[in-house]
């Protein structure tokens, strides 16, 4: 069984970590995780048990020292509990659901857009003045997400933010409005997939401001931080992109950064 437990525990893991990723949202995460408890729920099913698994257990049948429904029942409980984990861990998901619209694995509906628009009205994040806007924009929105788009975006595997990035690079290239509309999916994909990325701000903040830095700035803590969270490059590709950046070397060497503010 110590073979069978490894196997299930690295697939559960690896589905994890697709979850802790620096651009996993809310709603993609909600959605590797209901494909993990499909996963277990057809495994329990159908009592699957790996080929490994079950090598090992011919073996030990031939010497007596092993029972196969005792092998399977083993097997059945562990993937019961592993779905009651997920269950307990991942209560959220149904409030997220309402936001998969924006995942755009499909044509969106305007059903959809409404109900979370509603929220954000109800959560005073948008005006309710702004609903016909957002028709407006979604109407326009429609005729660029076609059922061929989708299916170009699906077979490519492109990620969620890519998507959004090319709808809304297209609305500025065709001088097309999108400010409300744009709204909405900026607070969808705002909400993290996991607290990783939280975690990841404070462990930087723990090695930045330590007990020799005590006179660092909230500023200079916040620019630090923005610039290690969001400049995705390593130090020696940071020197050569910044040395190509005079108006920011102007302001790094100016004096103008050690004046109090008012």
């Amino acid at each position: 069984m110590v073979v069978f437990y490894v196997r299930t525990i690295s697939y559960i893991s690896s589905s994890c970590i697709k979850d802790r990723g620096p651009n996993v949202s809310a709603i993609d995460a909600a959605n590797e995780i209901n494909q993990l408890q499909n996963n277990l729920d057809q495994k329990q099913n159908s009592c699957y048990l790996p080929h490994a698994t079950r090598n090992i257990m011919v073996k030990l049948q031939e010497t007596g020292d092993i029972n196969e429904e005792n092998v399977k029942t083993a097997a059945s409980n562990f993937y019961k509990t592993s779905k009651e984990y997920l269950e307990q861990w991942s209560q959220f998901n149904e409030e997220v659901k309402k936001f998969e619209f924006a995942n755009l694995r499909k044509v969106p509906s305007w059903e959809d857009v409404q109900k979370v628009m509603d929220l954000l009205i109800e959560q005073k994040f948008i005006s309710s003045s702004q609903d016909t806007g957002v028709f407006d924009e979604f109407s326009l929105i429609s005729k660029y997400i076609t059922a061929q788009k989708i299916y170009d975006w699906n077979t490519g595997n492109i990620p969620t933010e890519n998507r959004w990035v090319e709808v809304f690079t297209h609305f500025n290239a065709n001088d097309l409005s999108h400010v409300n509309f744009s709204i909405i999916i900026e607070y969808i994909l705002c909400l993290p997939g996991s607290n990783a990325p939280v975690e990841r701000v404070f462990s930087l903040m723990n090695k930045i401001w330590s007990s020799e830095k005590s006179q660092l700035g909230v500023g200079v803590l916040k620019a630090i931080l923005i610039t290690k969270g969001n400049i995705n490059k390593s130090c020696q590709e940071f020197h050569s992109y910044i040395k190509t950046k005079q108006a920011i070397l102007k302001q790094i060497c100016g004096s103008d950064k050690y004046k109090s503010a008012k």
